[in-house]
């Protein structure tokens, strides 16, 4: 089930989708502040804080989501359950 596969890479390409809204909001405080990210975190917009965390937990469960499905495909799992979930 090739599915498997494009689920993997649509989930790969999502992880970025928050960290666009970050990338945003720190492009309108100005560039003087990437010298010190940290700190630039707690003056982010209301907007862009959530956003930061969204994007730092994707990559926890993409590395779950990418082996469930990677194991998927290779095993051949045939199962309307599997396929519904990738």
């Amino acid at each position: 089930m090739i599915i498997f596969l494009y689920s993997i890479a649509a989930a790969a390409v999502l992880i970025y989708v928050p960290f666009f809204l970050v990338a945003y909001a720190r492009m309108r405080m100005g560039y003087e502040t990437f010298s010190t990210p940290r700190a630039m975190f707690d003056k982010l917009p209301p907007y862009a804080q959530p956003a930061t965390w969204a994007h730092q937990n994707t990559f926890e469960a993409f590395m779950i989501f990418a082996a469930a499905a990677l194991m998927a495909y290779v095993t051949g799992v045939n199962s309307s359950t599997a396929t519904g979930a990738a």
